[in-house]
């Protein structure tokens, strides 16, 4: 089911690498984890459904620990993972990543059902005990870890003494004043839901994930250009860490490849946990279609090529901003460059002219003359305009499409482009958005 080494082979080859830590060494780290509900999610979704978990699971943590760590299965739902050569603070930084990347996981079942887990994990240090001695270091770490549990889930922590011998400073969570130095102690809280709000200013505030830093300056120096307010995170964890602390952003803008968490990780939590549902654009080196098809199913709202063009990054930007695009009056008139849209007689007219249109056209023409920018895909397209999913064998859309750009002459000499890619969709590009913008 998982990859996790079994029980007596785990706490054998543990021992092993207790045995061989050096004074000069960063020491070992040992982590117990539990899935948090595992027995709910069998006895509600069925066994099927917790074997996939299992496999997710395993999945994650091998994309996060080195070749030479020790991953074990203890027992039930309850999982061991050593840390040779690492010291404790970079034990605790390994346990977060663990807990935020299965927190940002959906889980997809065959009945299209999708589900989220999260893990509890218990931290102990070599330092702890001076035996070595593995059995006493997993009871340790397993009290952490039901400490953990009792605290509400989802969250990492540390045995106190480890704390003590580190000089690590953490959070205690209704500790008594004299609880023992073998308490548990904890290191990480667990999140709290939070909600969209706006800076008094109204300037709109964005986050940015980039980890590499003459990227990220570039692009902080075009938004601040643009007014608007930006805070940069050079990994997932600190911008995961900022959201859980109840910070809020109008949007996000992602990269894709980054050491640790990756954007998509970021992406999954994000759209998992808040229900603000602020938009996300991925800013990425990633050029593949099925690699941009992923990323929109999962919840991306847009994508952007590196390098960017500033000019277009602002565009998706204020496209994805826009006040109109989730709250205008469908049934408002409107104006865009050339074009102007009279929505009462179902009339669009190009440089004055009426264009000859029929009704499913004239829908067509207006949803992407009202969001120019925004990406719709084929089955967004499908519902919008046809109320129904158009199955991609039929070729209704792509004449739509054609006969749109014929008769609205979208192009360079109007100033747009009506761009597409058969799997990721379409989207209306203004090329001079100053002259076009209404």
């Amino acid at each position: 089911m998982t990859k996790a080494l079994s029980r007596n082979a785990f706490l054998c080859r543990s021992r092993a690498s207790l045995e061989s830590v050096s004074i000069a060494s960063a020491g070992v780290g040992i982590l117990m984890l539990d899935i948090d509900h595992f027995k709910h999610l069998n006895d509600h979704h069925g066994h099927a459904a917790g074997d996939q978990a299992l496999k997710e699971f395993a999945h994650s943590i091998y994309t996060i620990i080195r070749p030479h760590d020790l991953f074990g299965r203890i027992g039930g739902e309850e999982f061991g993972i050593t840390l040779p050569d690492t010291s404790l603070r970079a034990s605790i930084d390994t346990a977060e990543r663990l807990r935020a990347c299965i927190e940002a996981m959906v889980i997809h079942l065959p009945d299209n059902t999708r589900l989220s887990i999260t893990v509890s994990i218990g931290i102990v240090h070599v330092s702890q005990s001076p035996h070595k001695e593995i059995e006493i270091l997993l009871d340790y770490a397993d009290q952490a870890l039901y400490q953990a549990k009792r605290n509400g889930r989802n969250q990492v922590l540390v045995h106190d003494d480890a704390r003590l011998a580190q000089g690590i400073e953490v959070n205690k969570l209704n500790e008594p004043a004299a609880s023992p130095s073998s308490a548990p102690t904890s290191v990480i809280s667990a999140p709290r839901e939070i909600s969209m709000t706006t800076h008094p200013d109204h300037t709109p505030l964005l986050a940015l994930l980039e980890d590499d830093s003459v990227q990220s300056a570039w692009l902080q120096q075009i938004l601040l250009s643009a007014k608007f307010r930006c805070q940069a995170f050079d990994n997932g964890n600190d911008l995961l860490s900022t959201l859980r602390a109840g910070n809020t952003f109008q949007l996000l803008l992602l990269d894709w490849e980054l050491p640790g968490i990756s954007g998509m990780e970021v992406l999954r939590w994000v759209r998992a946990n808040l229900t603000s549902d602020p938009p996300i654009i991925f800013v990425t080196s990633r050029t593949l279609e099925s690699d941009l098809v992923k990323g929109l199913d999962a919840g991306a709202n847009d994508y952007i090529c590196k390098p960017c063009r500033p000019a277009e990054l602002l565009a998706r930007i204020r496209a994805q901003l826009r006040p109109n695009h989730a709250h205008t009056n469908p049934a408002s008139s409107f104006e865009l460059g050339v074009y102007s849209v009279d929505t009462l007689t179902r009339q669009i007219k190009l440089r004055g002219e009426p264009i000859p249109i029929t009704s499913k056209e004239f829908d067509l023409a207006t949803l992407f003359l009202r969001h120019p920018w925004r990406l719709f895909s084929r089955d967004d397209i499908s519902m919008l305009v046809w109320n129904r999913k158009i199955p991609s064998t039929s070729r209704t859309l792509d004449t739509h499409i054609s006969i749109i750009r014929k008769k609205l002459q979208l192009g360079p000499a109007s100033g747009t482009l009506l761009s597409s890619s058969y799997a990721l969709g379409y989207r209306l590009e203004l090329l001079d958005e100053e002259k076009t913008r209404s």
